[in-house]
């Protein structure tokens, strides 16, 4: 009986480690290139469930729609609980240099793993490769693409881009 409550009172004094969400961010763009340096990413819807990653104005404090798990990008703007998957298909289709990225609700298995720093931001793991943007078909807005060939020839309207995560400088461990 003393072994039984000796237990009970050792498994009250030791606390539960809840599970913590992951942080949340804005995407942001940097380049050399002033007209989408400073841009943040979001979805463009297209069809039911599927978007193009896009770049607009941050504004004075944009949304953190996006989460870093598990080596993939997850895209939380959908609503609570709708799953997510960030895909850049570096060069599948669409010349063979570089492709689409899009942000589809779904299976998040679906992502494509990246790896992150402060310094190079997110990178496609298959490849180490980043990202351009490219004025393209939606309302002349710039459009993220996936580089798969680091030696790329690119269109006069594409540049290449780094994408971090964004913060405010009111959160703590922010260097924005």
């Amino acid at each position: 009986m003393r072994l039984l409550a000796a237990l009970l009172t050792l498994a009250t004094a030791v606390p539960c480690l809840a599970a913590t969400a992951p942080e949340a961010f804005f995407l942001r763009v940097t380049s050399s290139n002033q007209q989408v340096n400073s841009k943040c990413v979001s979805a463009y819807h297209t069809g039911a469930g599927t978007a193009d990653a896009v770049m607009f104005d941050c504004g004075p404090a944009p949304q953190k729609l996006f989460t870093f798990t598990n080596s993939t990008i997850q895209f939380t703007g959908y609503g609570e609980g709708i799953s997510s998957y960030f895909l850049a298909d570096s060069g599948v289709v669409s010349y063979n240099n570089w492709g689409f990225v899009v942000i589809n609700g779904g299976d998040p298995s679906r992502s494509t793993p990246m790896t992150y720093n402060a310094t190079s931001g997110f990178l496609q793991k298959r490849n180490g490769l980043g990202f351009i943007a490219c004025r393209w078909a939606h309302d002349n807005m710039f459009q993220l693409f996936a580089l798969g060939d680091p030696k790329a020839t690119l269109p006069c309207s594409c540049t290449r881009v780094k994408l971090l995560k964004g913060c405010y400088n009111t959160d703590p461990g922010c260097n924005a």
